[in-house]
């Protein structure tokens, strides 16, 4: 019900260094900025704020993963609030005519329950009672970096490096993931 599409800017700051006696030209690259998208479907509505949200000072990476921690509390208290299925004669009916389960297309027989989306409370279809319990909403928040693997996953690195070598920023972390499973 969750997904985050994210992308950072960069700096190239060219650094003349010396290797022995030798000069070199070295680029020493990072982050500008950082756009992100927090996209909801299935019923879950991520706040305004993560919606799209965009960061050009301090630290994005670091920043980053503040708020994909403050949007993972959010989506699993949203979960945990569960709405309710109001029972209504057209889900009587469903109940009561289904003759296969919607998720294992196996035959009901007495086994039978009004599956629901549990951010809406809004009736889905008819299932088995163990088939029902097995379609749990996932808590891991897919995130889709546009080039993850040829640069922006350094960023991220070195971002982990800095929130572990800072006692204060490691504490704001450590207490935001109590709120929380990470």
């Amino acid at each position: 019900p969750l997904v985050v599409f994210a992308d950072f800017e960069t700096f190239i700051a060219k650094e003349d260094r010396m290797r022995g006696r030798t000069a070199v030209v070295a680029s020493n690259d990072e982050a500008a900025s950082v756009c992100y998208a927090a996209v909801g479907h299935d019923g879950y509505e991520p706040p305004d704020d993560h919606k799209l949200c965009y960061w050009d000072r301090e630290d994005p990476a670091v920043f980053f993963f503040r708020r994909l921690f403050l949007l993972g509390a959010h989506f699993k208290d949203a979960k945990r609030k569960h709405e309710t299925l109001h029972i209504t004669d057209g889900i009587r009916r469903a109940l009561a005519e289904a003759t296969h389960c919607s998720l294992c297309n196996g035959l009901l027989d007495g086994d039978r329950v009004a599956d629901h989306n549990h951010f809406t409370g809004e009736f889905r279809s008819v299932m088995h009672s163990a088939c029902n319990k097995k379609y749990r909403v996932n808590l891991k928040i897919p995130v889709f970096f546009h080039n993850l693997m040829g640069f922006d996953a350094h960023l991220l690195i070195r971002a982990i490096r800095r929130i572990v070598d800072k006692p204060e920023l490691l504490r704001q972390f450590e207490e935001l993931a109590e709120s929380f499973d990470v």
